[in-house]
């Protein structure tokens, strides 16, 4: 009986777990009218060798063996290829030490004799996934293989056969998720979790909202990944394993262009709506993940014959397993959340002391915010705090306060701005923030403090109450 390493221990240990041998009727009459001279002592010796003992259920059933082989010899050693029975052979050039295991359905002593390690009633048993033994394809006793996946600390060969998905070591491992590549058997995406999204044919880019844009309708495509907010996405959990995909830069969602169900039809980014052209199943396919528009049953797809270049727009198509519409989705370290740098003030970021809001050098995650649909309206943003969460950027009485969610309708407006073109200089990264519920003010760094300021046609103001968002470093 041949048993991977995985398996001889779990094997034998049942082995020795069983009956404690074979009878010595069972050998006399293995070797037939002449008998057989010191057959239980045999018996203890392929014992001692296989270190286990097998199923067997008396003897009887035997005693026809000897006088079915060429001669029956017992006496003599196993020829193995003579077509007959000889010396311990237990059926025809199989059984015994000298020769190979049987197979299901024929004549055994022992569990050894058998290719499956299962000898019941002395006929040898195929593998099933229920004879506490390891053998056919299972990575351990009765799972892995085409039995049921296997526990954590159990043999395998591959993920799959582990419940967790993960084999590390050949050993079922419980999966590490949190790392920027999550081991295999993580969830494909996790709730509330920033992603890059990189398809498997060029796995060095990623999509990509066309020009950083924040507006309605900007298109996605395929570009060099650079770490931007425009190219990172945060996994939304919806109902039936959908996800929407929420732009990190411009709190808007992924979705396919005017709900079309035709393949080839453009993905751009949109106001949140929760419609079905916006939320994605994920699901395992060869090379990747599988990401199916729930609207219309097609996949998510770099435009192209699986062109690596930048540009290629991204769209839905049918599936047909090519690696462009495979996609693996990476944690980003910005971890997507993003920064405001005032371009009036270089080196100072928009930041949070307790509740009062300053333009200055931070020390760490009080300048991070994560880009949300506005409060008051899902075509604005509203910007959380990221070690204060549940607190929003706000204004009140002219100055900008970082204020827990009281769920208020005027809270809610008071913390929903609008992205305007930059009032300065033309980097595609710079915006203007105008105030949902105040029109024409905007949010403006000035002496340290950030305020809401109605817009004042100078250089001076313009550079004010323009910031540069981009991811965190």
């Amino acid at each position: 009986m041949a048993l991977s390493s995985a398996c001889a221990f779990h094997s034998l240990a049942y082995l020795q777990a069983g009956e404690d041998g074979p009878s010595a009727a069972g050998y006399a009459a293995l070797g037939g009218a002449a008998g057989m001279s010191g057959s239980v002592a045999a018996a203890g010796s392929l014992l001692a060798t296989a270190g286990a003992s097998p199923v067997t259920a008396g003897a009887g059933a035997s005693a026809t063996l000897g006088a079915a082989g060429t001669g029956g010899d017992a006496s003599g050693a196993a020829r193995c290829d003579d077509d007959g029975i000889s010396g311990e052979e237990t059926d025809v050039d199989c059984g015994g030490r000298a020769c190979v295991a049987c197979a299901a359905g024929k004549h055994c002593l022992l569990g050894t004799d058998c290719a499956s390690g299962i000898c019941t009633n002395q006929v040898c048993q195929p593998p099933s996934c229920s004879d506490l033994a390891c053998n056919g394809d299972e990575s351990d006793v009765n799972c892995g293989g085409s039995c049921t996946p296997c526990a954590v600390g159990y043999a395998c060969r591959v993920g799959e056969d582990c419940k967790t998905g993960t084999c590390v070591g050949a050993v079922c491992a419980v999966p590490h998720c949190d790392g920027p590549t999550p081991d295999v058997g993580c969830p494909l995406l996790v709730d509330n979790t920033a992603y890059s999204l990189r398809p498997a044919d060029a796995p060095n880019s990623c999509i990509d909202a066309v020009g950083l844009g924040v507006d309605n309708g900007v298109e996605m495509q395929q570009y060099a990944c650079s770490a931007g907010g425009n190219q990172i996405f945060w996994a939304l959990s919806a109902s039936g394993g959908a996800f929407a995909l929420r732009n990190a830069l411009s709190g808007k969602c992924l979705q396919v262009r005017a709900n079309s169900m035709s393949s080839g039809a453009l993905l751009e980014q949109a106001a949140c709506s929760g419609q079905s052209a916006q939320q994605f199943l994920p699901s395992a396919g060869s090379g990747g993940m599988k990401l199916v528009v729930r609207a219309s049953g097609l996949s998510v797809d770099v435009a192209g014959a699986a062109s690596t270049k930048d540009g290629q727009r991204v769209v839905q198509s049918v599936d047909d397993g090519s690696l462009d519409m495979r996609w693996t989705a990476l944690k980003p370290a910005s971890g997507g959340l993003m920064t405001l740098s005032a371009l009036a003030q270089p080196g100072a970021l928009l930041r949070h002391v307790a509740t009062v809001v300053r333009a200055e050098a931070s020390p760490g995650p009080d300048s991070h915010w994560k880009i949300e649909p506005g409060l008051a309206s899902a075509a604005c943003v509203s910007f959380e705090s990221s070690d204060q969460p549940g607190a929003y950027l706000r204004h009140a009485n002219a100055l900008l306060w970082s204020d827990i969610y009281d769920g208020s309708p005027n809270f809610s407006k008071d913390a929903t701005f609008c992205f305007r073109p930059p009032l300065a200089g033309t980097d595609p990264a710079s915006h203007a923030l105008e105030s949902f519920n105040y029109p024409g003010n905007y949010v403006s760094a000035s002496d340290g403090r950030v305020r809401m300021l109605t817009f004042v046609d100078s250089a001076q103001f313009r550079q004010l109450a323009t910031w540069r968002v981009s991811a965190k470093n």
